[in-house]
């Protein structure tokens, strides 16, 4: 009996150890499985607002495509918006039935309606971002007091709107504007427009994207292209309509109150303007969903230019000689040189001849009296081999 006491008890205890041990095992794989995330991106002032789905080259759909191979996360998208806060952003005056169907205007002390005769023509810093209108605590009230508002509609559109809240930097009121479709040509960030003025006003440029890209001023018809370095001046960068750039904005599916920023370029005696929407992406510009200004896109900076070109030629030039001292080591001074000039001379081997000349598929070995010849076709000359010598040159 005692026996069996004895035996259940170290079974117990045993199967007791085991299920700790096996809690252990499971408890420390749940912490290995740690969910990477990448943290917040800090704002870059070489960008205008960029929007979540737009920065991790999601568009919507699948946000989650940045850094997927290395399983990365992107950022919450709530987080991702903090980026901004602090910042200035600027509306220009637009005329009151300007986006009604995608923006909303309100004050955000009392919730009264503005219109843009208010709010237009003025800077404000971003105190807050929110994501759709179910994160602004007072949205109840706002949906009881205006019923029919277009933000109480019940679509996808509002519910995944930015609520911007805003201050007025000169009168310090408040107002909450939501955007149910972000775009930058309603609104551009005061750190992005400043550091365009200081990076390219007053600047040289030279044309290295050849694409048209130039306009005449309110002359949509007058797109200039161009063809080889080009060379301009950026006398002003401002921001305007579109109507005051094109006669026909319907033609080229614009909305004539949309803003975009104009470089005054300047080359010879012709004035120019490069327009630039501020909603082009481009992916060849380093890093993940940067909306790369025109202006970098179609030119670079004249020093710049010159600096690379200068770089380039120093390169090539340290390859050449690295090339024609590993051919002297190789092969000698006389002949080393030859090869290098792409020369071929009466006694190099086959070696030589094909490190000067290159490979050839057209071999032919020719027997006479005299032994066995090889011949080697080019479309430069034939060269004439004994003894794997070079003993003939054909022209």
């Amino acid at each position: 009996m005692k026996k069996i006491l004895l035996i259940t008890f170290i079974c117990t205890h045993l199967l007791s150890f085991g299920q700790i041990k096996m809690g252990q095992i499971e408890e420390s794989a749940k912490k290995e499985k740690i969910e990477l995330i990448e943290s917040v991106p800090p704002y870059d002032s070489i960008q205008n607002f960029v929007t979540y789905s737009s920065y991790f080259d999601g568009y919507g759909s699948d946000p989650y495509r940045f850094k997927h191979e290395e399983g990365i996360k992107p950022c919450k998208l709530n987080d991702f918006y903090k980026r901004y806060i602090g910042l200035q952003i600027y509306y220009p005056d637009f005329k009151n039935n300007y986006k009604v169907n995608e923006i909303q205007l309100l004050k955000y002390s009392n919730f009264d309606l503005l219109s843009w005769t208010e709010v237009g023509n003025k800077t404000y810093k971003i105190i807050d971002i929110k994501v759709g209108t179910n994160n602004l605590p007072q949205y109840k009230s706002i949906k009881k007091r205006y019923p029919d508002l277009r933000i109480n509609e019940e679509n996808e559109d509002w519910n995944h709107s930015l609520i911007f809240i805003l201050k007025d930097i000169v009168s310090n009121d408040t107002l909450c504007v939501f955007d149910n479709e972000i775009s930058n040509q309603k609104f551009i960030l005061v750190p992005y427009y400043n550091s365009l003025r200081k990076k390219f006003l007053n600047k040289d440029f030279v044309q290295v994207n050849y694409n048209s890209c130039l306009v005449k001023p309110n002359n949509s018809e007058s797109l200039f292209g161009t063809e080889g370095d080009v060379k301009l001046k950026c006398l002003d960068i401002s921001i305007i309509h579109n109507s005051n750039l094109y006669n026909d904005c319907q033609k080229w599916n614009m909305d004539e109150q949309d803003i975009t920023i104009i470089y005054k370029l300047k080359q010879d005696s012709v004035i120019y303007y490069l327009d630039d929407k501020l909603d082009r992406k481009y992916s060849n510009y380093p890093g993940n969903g940067t909306f790369m200004p025109n202006i970098m896109y179609y030119f670079e900076l004249q020093k710049e230019y010159e600096k690379q070109i200068k770089e380039s030629k120093k390169s090539e030039l340290k390859e050449e000689n690295s090339k024609r001292n590993s051919l002297i080591n190789s092969f000698g001074k006389e002949y080393g040189m030859l090869i290098y000039q792409g020369k071929v001379k009466i006694g190099m081997s086959k070696k030589m001849c094909v490190e000067s000349w290159g490979e050839t598929s057209s071999r032919q070995k020719i027997t006479d009296k005299r032994g066995v010849s090889e011949v080697w076709r080019y479309n430069t000359g034939t060269l004439v081999f004994r003894n794997s010598v070079l003993t003939k040159i054909i022209n």
